[in-house]
């Protein structure tokens, strides 16, 4: 662990502050908008010194050219259906064995693939193969997935000890109902959802001690309310909701969004805490400290979503000043890239021993939809400079092998071998942002009309 400075809550970040990486690729320009109504692109007409044809072309690029052929190839189970991704760079399959979190984001990959992008009907058979393997061992009352299976679907292990796993199955589920338009599968995803919200109300739900980032040290956590787990049962909240409106799932959507904005929020410095007591108050232990912002603004994201699909501009404005408050504290101001976890927030304590590709992508999924939906030049800034960054350091192709590094160290040393093909938060950060940047261009580089 290593001790930084925070930086100020500021109105935005200048061009200067972003470098190089800000609106135009070659000089600095005014981060002040051209009067009348705000764009979604720089006065250039860029983003991050790209035209949004140009962005779309590398969006595509490594969805189809780089993550599609090597996960058809090397991590799709074609004969029993499922993903193997303990697959080095080289294709080599480390282990078959399956796990049920996995199977779960890779049946979303594949139905979100074949409903907004591309109707290839090997996308859909992916997805319907990894459901049917996946239903075989659905377990009954609220037990909870086995985490993990053999190539031919035996069960291996207990099962998981947190709603993780069953919210991924249940969100690849929902989104797989949308794409083959059958209730039953929706029916499914929602039943699993309701399982995990019962489970996560337990007094004495406990999944993670969290000894392995604060230290051996902690008190117990039974009971407590955490933020990952409401960032993962509103992702299941988000499939469901775009299939059809039901007001059950639209409670737990509210309930998440509350917890996240109004209870885990922490005002004492405007950050969003990780933990919470079962009753939603702040601990008064070193808990109290603890804030993981890649985290955060992949929950944020998600709430950013939500409140544009409801027309809520007063939420949307809420969560995108919180996005820009933990940019400016997470950002490595030294080598680049965000800072996954601080553990400490009064000592400056963050974990700058290592960063993943997961906690560079999802920050910028939030930008690009407040660049899409307000045209606020701060977005456009943080966008440029975290896109620029992600570009340079994280393609594996500069090495001659395919895919984006997932996990590595604060400078994003290049290692020749790994233990897992990622097959969630890349694909989902190339999905996510074709279609914003295509949207965008149908517009003409405007913003969207969805608060006006």
């Amino acid at each position: 662990m290593r001790r930084r400075t925070f930086l100020k809550s500021s109105a935005g970040m200048t061009a200067a502050s972003a470098g190089s990486a800000g609106c135009g690729s070659h000089e600095q320009l005014p981060s002040s908008e051209a009067p009348g109504k705000p764009k979604a692109v720089c006065a250039d007409g860029t983003l991050a010194g790209k035209t949004p044809d140009k962005l779309r072309e590398q969006y595509r690029h490594y969805l189809f050219e780089d993550f599609l052929p090597f996960h058809y190839r090397y991590v799709i189970d074609h004969e029993y259906g499922g993903f193997m991704c303990n697959t080095d760079r080289d294709g080599t399959n480390i282990t078959t064995n399956k796990r049920a979190w996995y199977e779960g984001r890779g049946t979303w990959t594949y139905s979100y693939l074949y409903n907004t992008i591309d109707k290839d009907p090997k996308h859909l058979e992916t997805a319907r193969k990894s459901v049917e393997f996946i239903l075989k061992h659905k377990p009954s009352g609220d037990a909870m997935w086995p985490r993990s299976y053999t190539r031919d679907g035996k069960a291996i292990g207990k099962p998981e000890s947190h709603v993780y796993g069953d919210c991924f199955v249940a969100a690849g589920i929902a989104e797989y109902a949308k794409a083959v338009g059958d209730d039953r599968y929706w029916n499914i995803a929602k039943d699993i959802l309701l399982k995990c919200v019962r489970i996560y109300d337990s007094a004495d739900y406990c999944p993670n001690p969290a000894g392995d980032m604060l230290g051996p040290d902690t008190p117990p956590l039974a009971g407590a309310r955490m933020l990952s787990e409401w960032m993962v049962l509103l992702w299941v909240v988000m499939p469901l909701l775009d299939y059809k409106n039901d007001s059950d799932v639209e409670e737990i959507s509210s309930r998440c969004i509350d917890a996240v904005l109004d209870y885990h929020y922490n005002p004492r410095f405007d950050l969003v805490n990780e933990y919470l007591n079962h009753d939603l108050s702040h601990m008064d232990n070193v808990y109290d400290q603890y804030v993981p912002p890649a985290t955060v603004m992949e929950t944020l994201w998600m709430i950013l979503i939500e409140a544009a699909r409801s027309k809520d501009k007063t939420i949307f404005q809420k969560t995108a000043e919180l996005y820009k408050r933990h940019m400016e504290v997470s950002w490595d101001d030294v080598y680049d890239g965000v800072f996954m976890n601080c553990y400490h927030v009064d000592n400056n304590i963050f974990d700058a021993e290592r960063k993943g590709l997961w906690g560079q992508v999802e920050p910028i999924n939030g930008l690009q939809l407040i660049v899409e939906h307000t045209g606020e030049q701060w977005a456009k800034d943080w966008f440029s400079k975290a896109y620029t960054y992600l570009l340079d350091k994280w393609p594996c192709e500069q090495y001659g092998y395919p895919l984006w590094l997932d996990y590595t160290d604060r400078k994003v040393t290049f290692k020749t071998h790994t233990d897992r093909a990622e097959l969630y938060h890349y694909p989902r950060f190339l999905m996510l942002n074709l279609l914003s940047t295509e949207r965008i261009l149908k517009r003409g580089g405007n913003i969207s009309d969805v608060f006006v």
